[in-house]
């Protein structure tokens, strides 16, 4: 899948599920999603990514 489908399937979960997806990707992977997403929501889970 490309990372802007991906992006706009894992911006409309909750964000629970999210990060989940998120951290079991590689992170340059998890990087291409979070540049095709909303600035706000890519900073949002990135901050949780990080804890």
């Amino acid at each position: 899948m490309n990372p802007r489908a991906a992006a706009d399937i894992i911006s409309n979960l909750n964000k629970d599920f999210a990060l989940e997806i998120l951290r079991g990707l590689e992170d340059k992977d998890a990087a291409a999603i979070l540049e095709n997403m909303d600035v706000q929501k890519a900073a949002e889970l990135s901050q949780e990514i990080q804890n």
